[in-house]
């Protein structure tokens, strides 16, 4: 493959393709974290919430 992209003169290309991605890489895992967050914390609220009404409900 990499014979082929030298013969087309596109060996270069491929550090191209590795400096864009990266770029977009960032914002993109920090989205997808920030997101992550949001649902852990949703799930363990939720969870607390449950269990504090079963302890209220207990006594």
């Amino acid at each position: 493959m990499s014979f082929l992209a030298k013969w087309l003169n596109l060996d270069g290309i491929s550090g191209a393709i590795q400096t864009g991605l990266k770029k977009v890489q960032a914002p993109v895992e920090k989205a997808v974290n920030n997101v992550l967050d949001l649902v852990i914390d949703k799930a363990l609220w939720g969870k607390l919430q449950t269990r504090a009404g079963q302890v209220v409900g207990e006594v």
